[in-house]
């Protein structure tokens, strides 16, 4: 199970971690994890070997982690209860300042685009004899701020 977020790089799961430090590739099955070799394959390790259970990101970020115990089911998987209030709260707030990036980028786009608009509608408005008063009335500007704002598309 995984957390995903827009941002490129950055998606959150519950790391398996063993007695030798090794984290889970984030697979399993009834009897065991699987955790990385040094060759870049895979090791079937048994549930008896997971030692905690740790807020993991691809992009390398490690969060909070806890004492693994049996479960119900006699394996060692993080409980929805941990995973739901410790891990996935900070998963989200590794996450905010990049979701945050990406929303100023849309921002900006969008900001671009209504700049945009609103010089053509000055342009129109200019070119259809109406004042730099009422311009900047319609702005929440002064007739000077709308000029020095807009003068240049005049």
């Amino acid at each position: 199970m995984g957390w995903n977020s827009e941002v490129y790089g950055h998606e959150g799961w519950v790391g398996e971690v063993v007695a030798d430090g090794r984290v889970s590739t984030g697979s399993s099955n009834g009897l065991g994890v699987f955790v990385a070799t040094p060759d870049g394959g895979r090791e079937h390790l048994p549930w008896a070997q997971v030692v905690a259970w740790r807020a993991m990101c691809e992009c390398g970020w490690t969060g909070p982690s806890v004492p693994a115990q049996n479960n119900e089911y006699g394996n060692r998987t993080c409980p929805d209860e941990i995973v739901d209030s410790l891990m996935i709260p900070a998963w989200n707030e590794h996450v905010r300042p990049f979701e945050a990036v990406l929303e100023l980028e849309r921002v900006c786009a969008e900001l671009d685009r209504l700049t945009g608009a609103a010089e053509d509608l000055v342009r129109a408005a200019r070119g259809g004899g109406v004042s730099w008063v009422q311009i900047g009335r319609a702005a929440g500007l002064t007739r000077q701020g709308a000029q020095q704002r807009w003068g240049r598309v005049d």
